[in-house]
């Protein structure tokens, strides 16, 4: 009988090795916010401001650690460790436990004996008409099997080529999903750069920044309860986090932004945007595992984003938060 394994080993490196940058991430925002002004940043060098991958959930989709077969997201899917070609140790590979041994048809029989033979491969009734989202996992999967049929019904034979461009199809068709929310500057709420203005945005960034790292320890448990494999409680903790962020970026927003300012907080709130989308992503580990393999893929990289903007706009603030009511310099 085949082991399911619950908690692959690497999934517990990528959530401690996250863990590990999350707990610098908040320090360096701290610092960045609260230290004295005057104080030159004594921090490590900080990440450069590169762009992510348009590529991102193409790598996602074909990134497969240990080299048997299965990518690594597929992998979650089936319970097996994505570092490990034969998980249980039993000299048949994962790929063809998974695709040809008889002990993967236990799933399918499964089924079978639940809802009824005739049954599966239709929809479920609950899902019809659902208002809920779909997931980057099950789009790519209607979208792969569409196009399986379609072959199937044409009584053709793909080509090695037609298949690689029917997953780039379905791919590029999935990759909006892992997309994260933009913000420009037609959206910001600019007014004339005064003494008072900057003085006061100043004040709101620190105090919304304030309010949204306080729940931090949390996130920084979710991601070690993620790498002992208590995913259920890690996904919801962040899941929690990720509204958090969603509120209080919200109100960085909307809020007034002098005139001198505005390219930075663009910069900031998008970073920032990013940041809250990718650990969205972690918390749909459960139920969207190729949007999970995409966030890790990007995670170093929009944290790197994020502290590079939060340097540029330490420098904001200490060249403006010393100065006198009423000048305008």
């Amino acid at each position: 009988m085949r082991t399911r394994y619950v908690a692959g080993s690497a999934n517990r490196i990528v959530a401690t090795t996250i863990t590990v940058v999350a707990v610098v991430f908040i320090i360096a925002v701290s610092y960045v916010f609260y230290e004295d002004g005057n104080q030159k940043n004594t921090t490590t060098q900080l990440a450069t401001n590169s762009e992510i991958d348009p590529e991102i959930i193409t790598k996602a989709y074909e990134q497969d650690s240990d080299e048997d077969g299965l990518a690594d997201w597929e992998e979650v899917l089936w319970s097996t460790d994505p570092t490990k070609p034969d998980t249980d140790g039993d000299g048949v590979s994962d790929r063809d436990q998974v695709f040809v041994a008889s002990e993967s048809l236990s799933i399918a029989s499964g089924l079978e004996n639940e809802v009824g033979a005739d049954t599966v491969g239709m929809e479920p009734e609950n899902h019809k008409n659902s208002d809920v989202p779909p997931t980057s996992t099950d789009a790519l999967a209607k979208e792969l099997f569409a196009s399986y049929l379609y072959s199937l019904k044409s009584g053709t034979d793909l080509s090695k080529e037609q298949q690689e461009e029917m997953v780039q199809q379905a791919l590029g068709k999935v990759t909006p999903l892992v997309t994260a929310p933009t913000y420009n500057q037609s959206e910001v709420r600019s007014v004339p750069a005064t003494s008072e203005s900057r003085m006061q945005y100043i004040a709101t960034v620190r105090e919304i920044v304030l309010a949204m790292t306080t729940g931090s320890d949390n996130e920084d448990e979710a991601f070690l309860a993620l790498a002992q494999g208590d995913k259920e409680w890690a996904a919801g903790v962040l899941s929690e986090m990720v509204h958090v962020y969603t509120i209080h970026t919200d109100k960085l927003r909307t809020m007034e932004v002098p005139e001198d300012a505005v390219g930075l907080h663009v910069s900031f709130v998008q970073a920032l945007m990013q940041y809250t989308f990718t650990i969205e992503g972690f918390s749909f580990i459960n139920s969207d595992p190729l949007r999970t393999a995409a966030s890790v893929n990007v995670f170093q990289t929009v944290r790197g984003r994020l502290i590079h903007t939060i340097s540029i706009l330490r420098r904001y603030f200490e060249l403006h938060q010393n100065v006198n009511p009423g000048s305008d310099n």
